[in-house]
């Protein structure tokens, strides 16, 4: 083991508390970035419901505000609703300054809809120790994952379902995918079935 593996072993305990990589054990935790998109997230909406599968979605604040009767729907269907930022940015575009607002404008959009407000996933996974320190002064955990779909790359729902044949799943992981991407929805009941045979439970963090 090297030193550089080491030193960033040391600092994943200390953020432990903060920072969460896996779920639980015995189930496996399919999460959705960047929407609620207006004509994905309901098909995919529907296909987890018809599977009896509930999901963790991080929303962007903006795409609540326009879209408040799906952040409803999410709600209502069982699934977990965490947050993705009150607009999907880049650390390099906002200063120190520039990203506190941006946590307290995402914390005030949770409020406005009645939710609560415990996890949260840093746009693009870029943590910073604003970011950090929020979340730990607001006792939010910031959940990051363990497999990273590739779903915003795959050129069609057939290399995408392809690609997910490489996948090694096991207990605890949390999945990375994006409900404002076609490919991922129209692959949906496909890797179900895949997720599935792994004999693990699909299950939202709670």
């Amino acid at each position: 083991m090297t030193f550089g593996s080491l030193i960033k072993q040391g600092v994943w305990r200390l953020l432990r508390p903060v920072v969460r990589h896996r779920g639980p054990a015995d189930h496996v935790y399919l999460t959705f970035d960047d929407g609620p998109h207006p004509q994905l997230t309901p098909r995919l909406l529907d296909l987890l419901q018809q599977a009896r599968v509930r999901a963790t979605f991080f929303m962007t604040g903006d795409m609540m505000q326009l879209h408040p009767e799906l952040v409803q729907r999410v709600h209502e269907l069982g699934h977990t609703i965490g947050l993705h930022g009150s607009q999907h940015q880049h650390l390099s575009e906002l200063s120190l300054r520039g990203q506190w607002r941006d946590l307290r404008a995402m914390a005030r959009t949770a409020q406005g809809f009645g939710l609560p407000f415990r996890f949260y996933r840093p746009p693009y996974g870029e943590l910073s120790i604003t970011r950090i320190l929020w979340c730990w002064l607001h006792r939010v955990r910031i959940v990051m994952w363990t497999l990273d779909s590739g779903d915003s790359f795959a050129a069609s729902p057939q290399a995408l379902q392809e690609q997910s044949a490489q996948w090694v799943v096991g207990a605890g992981e949390v999945v990375l995918f994006h409900d404002d991407t076609a490919a991922t929805v129209d692959s949906m009941p496909a890797l179900l079935d895949r997720f599935k045979r792994t004999q693990l439970e699909l299950a939202p963090l709670l």
